[in-house]
């Protein structure tokens, strides 16, 4: 009976381990829902703690931003490039002309325009030649571009230096004072990706810390001729061009425009495109393709939103002027007239501007103008004639031919005219350019002649 007592008591002192024993062992090719033991040193999760969620990506808010003390000046753009440079100062304009490669200024004080060299008695351009090196103002530089940053003026000198060899073009600075020059940057050649050799820039512009700049040539692709469209950008702080943009085999050419956070780019071909790169992201967007907007020439506002020209009409020109962003594109103005086919200029900042039809065969230009510009929301700033009397002063300059530059704002516009002097025979004898300020005050403009820069023709850069 002891026995039995002592067997029964062990059975029942047994019966929570085999019980423990048998949840612990699952079946054969099922799951176990036993719970692992944690790793040393690893936090595990709790039975009640939820699943982790990844967090959203940051949202990138575009920049679309102008500061003018590291900004490009998108009001220089004409006609898709870049021909002079203006820089205004509080108390100086100076002038970077394409005739001559002379920098120019004009002392907002005295009234009193020159060549910017400090030299005394220096004879700067007066003899007309192509170029004087003894000429602290004589550039010499094959892209009439400069830009401001910290109170100097900076430009880009493209020539053979026996000292850089393998220097695509050197970056100088000098004071405003057209003293102390400095080479600031000497930037290297870089390859063609089409078999080209050294890649020559036909226009360069600054923004924001980095070099932008475009290049077309020719090149063969497939047996066929192609002319490959190339965007690149050189940071100032680095030593490398990196491509941002490349059209591929074709015939393309087009043209670039810094703004806010973006490099943009326009691609002409058969069919054109409007483009923009980041320098944030790192990525290109296409922002319009096709033919109906004159996408040659544009103005991209604080929002992003692009302003450009309609349909160009034979014998009338263009009158209208389109707006694109996000939710597509739309007419926002026109030049309507009874009397007068009024034809797009440009378009600015805050502003287009329209002149009565004119084609330029080779003839000349009338200097009767008729001028109209207009707010963005339709709303005239002025309609009228445009002040020459101006050109009173250069009389033996010879025939207007064209305009060079036209951009402005609500308060000025800025333009530069071209004057020919030929012989009989019609070859030419001088070039000359004018720089002009119009200034709106009271409902009429004023005139005010800056700077002229003249060139014998067969000396012109």
């Amino acid at each position: 009976m002891k026995k039995l007592s002592a067997l029964i008591i062990a059975f029942f002192l047994l019966l929570p381990c085999l019980f423990l024993s048998a949840c612990g062992k699952a079946p054969s090719g099922a799951p176990s829902t036993s719970v692992p033991s944690p790793d040393p040193g690893v936090i595990s999760e709790t039975a009640t703690d939820e699943p982790s969620v990844p967090s959203p990506a940051p949202v990138h808010i575009a920049d679309h931003s102008y500061d003018p003390a590291t900004d490009f000046d998108k009001r220089l753009i004409w006609v898709g490039s870049l021909g002079d440079s203006v820089i205004e100062t509080e108390d100086a304009w100076y002038w970077l002309s394409t005739a001559g490669g002379y920098l120019r200024y004009y002392d907002k004080a005295l009234g009193e325009s020159g060549v910017l060299c400090g030299k005394p008695e220096c004879e700067h351009d007066s003899s007309g030649r192509a170029g004087n090196p003894d000429c602290n103002g004589y550039l010499d530089t094959s892209k009439q571009y400069m830009w401001l940053n910290e109170g100097r003026l900076y430009y880009l000198h493209e020539g053979i230096d026996k000292a850089y060899p393998d220097s695509l073009f050197r970056i100088y600075s000098i004071g405003p004072d057209g003293t102390d020059r400095r080479l600031e940057k000497v930037v290297p050649k870089y390859d063609s990706p089409y078999g080209l050799g050294v890649m020559h820039t036909q226009y360069m512009c600054y923004h924001r810390g980095v070099l932008y700049g475009f290049c077309f040539g020719g090149a063969i692709s497939g047996g066929e001729p192609s002319q490959p469209f190339t965007v690149s950008a050189f940071p100032l702080d680095g030593d490398e061009f990196t491509t941002i943009y490349d059209s591929g085999a074709g015939v393309h050419y087009g043209s670039i425009c810094p703004a806010g956070e973006y490099c943009y780019i326009v691609d002409f071909s058969e069919t054109n495109k409007l483009l923009r790169y980041s320098a944030v992201t790192g990525e290109t967007e296409l922002l319009y393709e096709g033919n109906e907007l004159n996408v040659a020439q544009y103005w991209i506002d604080g929002l992003g939103g692009v302003y450009a020209g309609g349909d160009f009409v034979r014998g009338k020109g263009c009158s209208s002027v389109w707006r694109l962003d996000a939710e597509g594109r739309s007419e926002v103005l026109r030049f309507e007239d009874p009397d007068i086919d009024y034809s797009l200029l440009n378009v600015s900042d805050g502003i287009a501007i329209a002149r009565n039809y004119f084609e330029n065969l080779g003839k000349g230009m009338d200097p009767d103008i008729d001028i109209w510009i207009k707010r963005y929301d339709g709303t005239d700033i002025f309609k009228g004639k445009l002040p020459m009397a101006w050109l009173d002063s250069l009389q033996d300059a010879g025939r207007l031919e064209g305009i060079r530059l036209c951009c402005g704002d609500e308060r000025s516009l800025m333009m530069i005219f071209e004057l020919n002097n030929t012989r009989s025979d019609g070859v030419g004898i001088s070039e000359t350019y004018a720089l002009v300020r119009y200034e709106f005050i009271g409902g009429k403009m004023e005139e005010q002649l800056l700077c002229v820069s003249s060139v014998r023709s067969s000396s012109r850069q």
